[in-house]
């Protein structure tokens, strides 16, 4: 191969993958911010979020043990305040990884909990998405 059309695609993925590397450090470096400003502060729903944040960044970098870490990070600290949006985020992310990595019955357990919390909120517009997740893992 080595056409001119080869030599565009690979600086083109290059160039993602760097800005796609700026951001997630980027991310994390906001991430870290934030999480020093709750030595000080004490703002538990700033830092359920910030673990959440920082799972997301890992799991579009396609790390997804370091996500599910901090994704339950996120829920130990979100269950002390009974932060709902919180914890119904991190279980639908957790119901997505487990589904991407075929543990369909975690995946259902992980949105049924994310489900729970949402009912709580009673916030509909996330429950399609979990309604959706759960119905591909049957079809």
């Amino acid at each position: 191969r080595g056409g001119v059309l080869d030599t565009w695609l690979e600086r083109a993925n290059d160039s993602a993958y760097k800005q796609t590397k700026k951001a997630i450090e980027s991310g994390n470096n906001i991430v870290d911010i934030v999480i020093e400003f709750n030595q000080y502060y004490k703002s538990d729903t700033a830092l359920a979020r910030a673990y959440f944040e920082r799972g997301l960044l890992f799991y579009y970098s396609n790390q997804t043990d370091s996500a599910k870490k901090y994704y339950q990070k996120s829920i130990e600290i979100a269950l002390k305040r009974d932060e709902y949006k919180e914890l119904a985020l991190a279980y639908r992310q957790l119901g997505i990884i487990e589904q991407g990595d075929k543990n369909y019955q975690k995946a259902i357990e992980q949105f049924s909990k994310s489900l729970e919390y949402r009912k709580a909120l009673q916030m509909r517009s996330f429950d399609l998405g979990n309604w959706t997740s759960m119905g591909s893992l049957y079809w």
